[in-house]
């Protein structure tokens, strides 16, 4: 007789450790340039935001979610991307990551900072 044990994944915990260690098993640049067309793409989309002192950064992506489903994973990529002279893009891309390493965009929100001199 054959048993099934239902349920012994830990996803809180495999959700830990895939946060923890995306750049052991996803191509970084690769990402960040999907991101960076992403942003790009729906810059216009953004909210606003009037900012004083906008300090330059170079581009900045983060992973801070995994979800599993049934064909891969939902990634949440956090974002900072210096658009223009004092404009910062800041915000979320929500992307589908296959089984087979496959990825596509599912929605992307953020919010665009435009900087002006101090007075």
């Amino acid at each position: 007789m054959q048993s099934v044990l239902k349920n012994i994944l830990k996803e809180n915990k495999l959700e830990e450790l895939l946060v923890a260690n995306w750049t052991q098993f996803l191509d970084s640049s690769k990402l960040m340039g999907y991101v960076l067309q992403n942003v790009r793409d729906r810059i216009d989309s953004f909210a606003v935001v009037p900012q004083t002192g906008i300090k330059q950064k170079g581009v900045q992506i983060t992973l801070s979610r995994f979800q599993i489903v049934p064909t891969g994973f939902i990634v949440w990529v956090e974002f900072t991307v210096p658009m223009a002279m004092n404009q910062l893009a800041v915000g979320t891309t929500e992307l589908h990551l296959t089984n087979t390493g496959n990825i596509s965009h599912i929605q992307t929100i953020g919010s665009l900072f435009c900087g002006h001199a101090a007075s």
